[in-house]
């Protein structure tokens, strides 16, 4: 990828500081100088393309997110973004039908998950295992959030969280209600003032992540 085409996203994240993109494929030397996490730098330095990094970044995911993979797997281009504020993060360029790009940032992969996601119905570890948040570059949403940015909504009077907010898409938010034993899934949209069980999790976030506009 043009590193003058990478430059042009960097306005967006100045404030996290010292920002630096590295084209892919890298070498491995480069990657590590970068603070790329070690289980990707053999993945970014083979000489593969975009379509095939993605698609062996994202081969443990395939089960539960289909449609998603299949999506991300239309990639354009991808590129390591390193900033001082969030370290490395992968930036993934789609460029749908009319020829506008598009891209999407997935941070660095969890090294642990919060206790509090031990309580969820669904394994999340297998999603944060490759990526921390997966969300639009300039608008921070429409997917999975980092770990860092779960919100808990807690009752008044209790100390004990009740819906635990994991993703965002505009004004609506997916989460879990831990106070519910099993605990349940639940989208929240504010501005219809509608709450709606979500009965399958994991179909709910493929929808979501799925980048339908590609289709379009």
């Amino acid at each position: 990828m043009d590193l003058s085409v990478l430059e042009s996203f960097s306005e967006a994240v100045d404030f996290e500081e010292d920002v630096r993109w590295l084209p892919l494929p890298a070498p491995a030397s480069d990657l590590t100088a970068a603070a790329v996490p070690a289980g990707w730098v053999d993945l970014m330095s083979q000489p593969w393309s975009a379509a095939e990094l993605t698609a062996r970044l994202w081969q443990p995911a395939q089960a539960v997110l289909p449609r998603t993979v299949d999506r991300f797997t239309r990639v354009h281009e991808v590129a390591v973004l390193s900033t001082r504020q969030r370290g490395a993060s992968l930036v993934y360029l789609f460029r749908s039908a009319d020829g506008t790009s598009t891209p999407w940032r997935g941070f660095a992969p969890a090294t642990a998950m919060p206790p509090v996601a031990a309580r969820f119905p669904i394994e999340l570890s297998t999603l944060y295992s490759i990526h921390d948040g997966l969300v639009h570059f300039y608008s921070h949403d429409g997917g999975p959030l980092p770990c860092a940015q779960w919100r808990a909504l807690t009752e008044t009077d209790a100390s004990d969280p009740t819906l635990v907010v994991i993703a965002q898409d505009g004004p609506r938010a997916f989460g879990f209600d831990v106070s519910q034993s099993p605990a349940q899934a639940y989208d929240v949209d504010p501005e219809e003032d509608d709450v709606t069980l979500v009965v399958d999790p994991w179909a709910f976030l493929d929808d979501m992540t799925a980048l339908e506009w590609l289709d379009d």
